[in-house]
């Protein structure tokens, strides 16, 4: 099994030897109200994504993802210069240090589509919010971002057509138009699903 698609980690596992992360699901609550004339998802995501401008709380998310894992990938998987790196990022700055946000803003600006940007964002802020609901998880490799919206999509798309399960390559495409489409609730529980993939994958390794 390919290293990206387990994740391993400390903290305590639930009765069924599986990692059951305390968090709620994420609600409706937390989707915007305000969308002008907007009517979608994924124009609002378009929108977002060209904008571009993250307030104080979100770079204060992305510090607080790292103190839980190695690194954190954001953007190209397969580019290490994508890499913000745990121990080094949190021994040379601060959370509100200017260079630390234009560090995140630099490799999230290397997205070229903006409403994958966007999706980026809305990714990072529900892994930062799922670690503050599991203080103790620590996670002993690197968060690609990249592999977890792509499970995120996989799994939200088989939830609702279960007939793909042994075809999904077939409507991967259907599936990712779908996800931009999600209202950011439904995308927050996709990462959510996604992180729960990713644990209980490491348990059957070891087996």
């Amino acid at each position: 099994m390919d290293l990206a698609e387990t994740l391993h980690y400390e903290g305590a596992l639930g009765e069924t030897g599986r990692h059951e992360l305390s968090s709620a699901r994420f609600s409706k609550i937390m989707d915007p109200k305000d969308r002008g004339e907007i009517v979608d998802w994924y124009e609002w995501r378009e929108q977002q994504g060209s904008v571009g401008r993250e307030n104080d709380a979100f770079f204060a998310s992305v510090w607080g993802i790292l103190h839980h894992c190695k690194g954190l990938m954001i953007g190209d998987k397969l580019n290490s210069k994508s890499r913000l790196d745990s121990e080094n990022t949190l021994s040379q700055m601060t959370a509100g240090e200017q260079s630390f946000k234009l560090q995140v803003n630099h490799l999230l600006n290397k997205i070229q589509a903006p409403v994958y940007r966007q999706l980026t964002v809305e990714a990072l802020k529900a892994i930062a919010s799922i670690f503050r609901e599991n203080v103790s998880l620590q996670i002993d490799d690197t968060l690609l971002t990249d592999i977890i919206i792509s499970h995120a999509a996989r799994i939200t798309w088989l939830q609702s057509h279960p007939e793909n399960k042994d075809n999904y390559e077939e409507c991967m495409s259907l599936a990712w138009q779908a996800f931009y489409h999600s209202p950011p609730h439904k995308v927050a529980n996709g990462i959510l699903d996604a992180l729960i993939h990713l644990l209980n994958n490491t348990q059957k390794d070891y087996k």
